[in-house]
C-alpha cells in the first residue's frame, strides 16, 4: 500500500506542492501569466499585511527570475513561500478541483497491483 501521511500539515503541503507544480507548468507554457502573478503580489503588498511582506517581495524576485526551484522544493522556506504564493490563483477551477481530488485519493491510500480489497 502506498499512502500519504494523514498528518494535516504534511497533507496540506502535498496539496500545495502539486498545485504549484501545475501552476509552474502553466506559466512555462504561457509566460504572460507571470505579469498576472506579479499584479496579484503587488495588490497583496498594498493590502497592508506586513507579516507576509518579505515573502511577497521574494515572490516578485522569483517571478522575474523564473526561479521555480525555490518554491518546488521540500525545504521549510519553500513551504513558507508556497503559503504566500500567487501561483495557485493562475489555475482554473477545474485544475484545482482535479488536483484536490487526486490528493484526497492519495491521502486515503492507494493499493497497487491488487484486484480487490486486501484481507
Amino acid at each position: 500500500m502506498v499512502s500519504a501521511d494523514n498528518k494535516r500539515h504534511q497533507a496540506q503541503d502535498l496539496l500545495s506542492l502539486v498545485l504549484h507544480e501545475k501552476a509552474v507548468e502553466r506559466v512555462r507554457a504561457n509566460p504572460e501569466l507571470i505579469e498576472e502573478a506579479k499584479e496579484t503580489v503587488n495588490r497583496w503588498m498594498k493590502s497592508g499585511n506586513t507579516h507576509s511582506h518579505t515573502l511577497y517581495a521574494e515572490w516578485l524576485k522569483i517571478l522575474m527570475a523564473k526561479k521555480w526551484s525555490k518554491v518546488l522544493g521540500r525545504s521549510r522556506h519553500a513551504q513558507e513561500l508556497r503559503q504566500a504564493s500567487p501561483l495557485p490563483t493562475l489555475l482554473s477551477k477545474e485544475d484545482r478541483e482535479s488536483i484536490l481530488s487526486h490528493v484526497s485519493t492519495l491521502k486515503k491510500g492507494i493499493v497497487l497491483g491488487a484486484e480487490g480489497p486486501l484481507p
